[in-house]
């Protein structure tokens, strides 16, 4: 009788941490969905206004400086790391990681397979270096706006401004529906 009281303690002890664990997962990935709606709609709009007011190579050079210090910040105000990654980058700073990379390889089946923007990411907890992280990525679709810059026919002197701020990109020829990258959270938890 006290085997069975002993081993239904610790299966009521193994149940309530698991949902502790679950709600913990559900509030980063919460939280992670909020930050990215903060960080998505400060780029979105600043860009939208600086190339309404001055053009999208001024908004190019925007980008290749201030969106990855607005980023930096929205990372260290919410006490995560977030950024935006792509398989077609164009700053090398935004190359993805061996996770990210997978799962973007992921999201690309996902979307051939018929799936909608809005239902396309993923949380899981990644053990890197000996430590846990929680990781949720969320797809950046490429909507007629960010043709400008990374579409097919970009023009003349948009195109040079790119080759001169990003050597190496690899982030055009898109097109409308197609997978521009996504936003990746990063938030180490207490091992």
């Amino acid at each position: 009788m006290g085997k069975i009281l002993i081993l239904r303690f610790i299966f009521l002890g193994l149940f309530v941490i698991n949902i502790s664990f679950a709600d913990d997962i559900s509030i980063y990935e919460s939280d992670s969905k909020i930050v990215i709606k903060q960080l998505g709609k400060k780029l979105k709009t600043t860009v939208k206004s600086i190339i309404k007011e001055s053009g999208p190579i001024v908004a190019l050079e925007y980008c290749n400086i201030a969106a990855l210090e607005l980023t930096k910040e929205v990372s260290f105000k919410n006490d995560l790391v977030i950024r935006r990654t792509s398989l077609r980058y164009r700053n090398e700073n935004n190359i993805p990681d061996s996770w990210e990379f997978s799962v973007l390889k992921s999201f690309e089946k996902r979307l051939k397979n018929g799936e909608e923007f809005k239902f396309i990411n993923i949380s899981a907890i990644v053990k890197e270096e000996g430590k846990n992280f929680f990781r949720y990525m969320q797809v950046i679709p490429v909507g007629k706006p960010c043709l400008t810059c990374h579409g097919t026919n970009i023009k003349p002197e948009i195109s040079s401004k790119i080759r001169e701020l990003y050597p190496k990109d690899k982030a055009i020829g898109f097109m409308v529906g197609e997978i521009r990258g996504a936003f990746s959270v990063k938030i180490p938890l207490v091992n």
